[in-house]
């Protein structure tokens, strides 16, 4: 890069300003436009998922939900609009620009507007100086008026004291930063996006301070690799990593049933990274979005600080009374202020130097620790290892207890020994299989990071109330899976009186479980999603009806009725009965809810009540079944409810009639 050092006559004090080659001013002007397509582009993805998720991927969504990772679907219209915002917002500035440099015939930023804020408290001045009337009511408002400048301009990158503000901006958001990093190495089990992030947190400590360091003598230039940085840091974590942890997902998604395969949701490994990783792409709540919004805006003023820092040399040689410009040489040079000051000069303070040291030191803790912790040995228990900071040892995202590969039978001190093993306070997902004599001992209350419990295979012969499933030991746990298992009575660990309330993910599959107890009704939260698929409970336990469960399947139950008082709780949307002798739902209901996901696969059921509204459902699974059979007349000979039935159910003959995959366990879990 071509660069020369030069001097603005009749400035005073004398000015050090960066002059660039103008092909380098080319680079610059097409880097920056580059960045504000690519941040356009992006927000418009963001809005456009916001508006096509709810719509086209329904149950993802209601997944994310289940989980408590996402906002409720309706609000994603509110995201969407904010970022069609920063959207208009980055085009307007492109817009400017290319018509300010199709109107001069050559490169130009966009002209600057005296209605930002800094303007509108110069106009507010001027207006408060003409009152005569309270001279002190105008000391007071001027006084406020002119302290609202400064502090406003000192944010300036062109301002004097611009770099006592920025070592405090850079403190701050580096608190954030690192927030975000923490949270990503004990979420993030992929080694290459957390030293990634570190890599860009600690060269965002050490950036400022050694810029302002090196290139001392020149201001301008130690502003603008500063900013360059910033920016760096900001497109990365806003727009990179996203992008980078969303591509798997892409690739695995059906456009054409909205949703992941059945397989992906109960696939261990995807499961635990659905949770973690999409807790970074979706918006989880509104602070989350506020930052995310916050991110996008620092990066396009970043972007336009770019122009009040290179400009073109025709560009006016300030005058030091009113502005007035004339042109100089065709070369780049740093441009002064427009609204007070006409070089770029620093007011060093002792905040500045205290906040370096601060920052340095920050970047040297930070990347100490990440190292310690980055390169810690394997645990052959670990499926998913993570590597969270400050951790004491070894440290798990997902960890298997596998008894048929460690010769162990699952009791007491298999688990406890096998827990000791890592760091338990970071465990999110922990797996048991193949094992004879489970016991849940009290380690289980350690485990505070938990989010799921899965035992497949396995005989559950102890979970008393001294291991209890609890709100606050797991206040994390979203989901329990009990998949073929041997008990026959749910352990007294699984409703005690402080049962986890964000648990809303509830499944037992294939079990000789003949009972439920009444008092789940008051210990499991509201709002489910229940599976009781394939158990040996004798008829549709009463209890379920008191649940108010959002989601049920009772698939291969050997039912033959569903009570009328189920259908009357409005909070029910997906129902799965494939594989039971039902004949006919309750034909009358008293408050029907909207379902709108119906699966009766191979029941004996010939018709749908009128209670249920057929307009309202998204997808309906009837093959093998007597419906299917009348629905394969002639159209002619079909009523006007069942043309409306053969236009949203699906006739196809039945794959799997449980939800639970049971049969590609293996091979999904390996």
């Amino acid at each position: 890069m071509a660069s020369s050092i030069t001097s603005l006559s009749s400035l005073h004090p004398p000015p050090q300003g960066s002059v660039v080659a103008p092909a380098v001013f080319r680079w610059i002007w097409g880097v920056v436009l580059f960045v504000h397509l690519i941040c356009a582009g992006y927000a418009a993805v963001i809005a456009w998922l916001c508006l096509y998720l709810p719509v086209n991927a329904p149950e993802v969504l209601e997944n994310a939900e289940l989980y408590s990772i996402s906002i409720p679907a309706q609000r994603y219209s509110i995201v969407a609009a904010l970022f069609l915002g920063v959207v208009v917002w980055h085009l307007s500035i492109v817009a400017k620009t290319l018509a300010a440099s199709m109107k001069q015939a050559k490169l130009q930023w966009p002209p600057r507007s005296n209605w930002g804020l800094l303007g509108c408290l110069r106009s507010t001045r001027r207006y408060v100086r003409t009152w005569r009337r309270c001279c002190f009511l105008r000391r007071v408002c001027e006084y406020l008026v002119s302290g609202c400048t400064l502090v406003v301009s000192a944010f300036d990158i062109t301002d004097p004291n611009y770099d006592t503000t920025h070592v405090a901006r850079e403190i701050v958001e580096t608190a954030f930063l690192s927030v975000q990093a923490f949270r990503s190495s004990f979420l993030v089990a992929r080694p290459w996006m957390n030293h990634i992030l570190v890599s860009l947190l600690v060269l965002n400590c050490w950036a400022t301070p050694v810029i302002q360091y090196v290139v001392r003598r020149d201001v301008a230039a130690a502003r603008l690799l500063s900013l360059a940085i910033n920016m760096a840091l900001a497109f990365v974590s806003y727009v990179v990593l996203p992008v980078a942890l969303s591509i798997p997902y892409y690739e695995i998604y059906n456009a054409s049933t909205g949703t992941f395969a059945n397989s992906f949701w109960y696939t261990d490994r995807w499961l635990v990274r659905f949770i973690n990783e999409w807790q970074i792409l979706l918006v989880t709540s509104w602070f989350d979005c506020l930052s995310k919004i916050f991110i996008a805006t620092t990066l396009t003023r970043s972007l336009l600080a770019v122009s009040k820092l290179v400009q073109p040399a025709a560009s006016p040689s300030v005058s030091p009374m009113d502005g007035s410009v004339s042109v100089t040489k065709s070369r780049l040079q740093i441009v002064p202020p427009l609204y007070r000051r006409s070089t770029i000069t620093r007011r060093p303070t002792r905040v500045d130097g205290l906040g370096r040291h601060v920052l340095l030191l920050w970047g040297a803790v930070v990347l100490v620790v990440h190292l310690h912790t980055a390169f810690q040995r394997d645990n052959a228990r670990c499926m998913e290892q993570v590597h969270p900071w400050f951790s004491g040892g070894d440290a798990c995202s997902l960890m298997e207890i596998n008894c048929q590969r460690d010769a162990d039978s699952g009791d007491a001190r298999d688990l406890d020994r096998a827990l000791a093993s890592i760091d338990r306070k970071w465990l999110s997902f922990l797996v048991i299989r193949h094992c004879s004599s489970v016991e849940i001992t009290p380690a289980f209350l350690e485990l505070s990071n938990l989010i799921g419990l899965k035992i497949y295979n396995s005989t559950v012969a102890r979970w008393e109330a001294d291991a209890a499933l609890s709100g606050h030991h797991h206040p994390r746990m979203a989901f329990l899976l009990l998949v073929a298992t041997n008990m026959t009575e749910l352990p007294r660990g699984l409703y005690g009186p402080d049962f986890p309330q964000h648990l809303k993910d509830l499944e037992i599959c294939r079990s000789n479980l003949s009972v439920l107890p009444d008092a789940i009704e008051l210990a499991w939260p509201k709002r489910l999603f229940l599976l009781l698929e394939d158990l040996q409970l004798p008829h549709f336990p009463a209890v379920v009806t008191r649940l108010g469960v959002e989601s049920l399947s009772v698939a291969m139950n050997g039912f033959t009725s569903i009570p009328a008082e189920f259908f009357e709780d409005p909070q029910l949307n997906w129902l799965k009965i494939n594989g039971n002798p039902i004949s006919a739902l309750p034909e009358a209901v008293r408050s029907a809810p909207t379902i709108r996901w119906l699966r009766f696969q191979r029941t004996n059921i010939s018709v749908l009540p009128d209670w249920i509204d057929v307009a309202a459902i998204f997808d309906a699974q009837a093959g093998d079944t007597p419906l299917c059979r009348a629905l394969a007349a002639p159209e002619s000979e079909l009523t006007p409810r069942q043309r409306g039935l053969l236009r949203v159910i699906d006739c196809a003959p039945p794959t799997q009639l449980l939800h639970y995959p049971l049969d590609d366990e293996p091979v999904n879990n390996p």
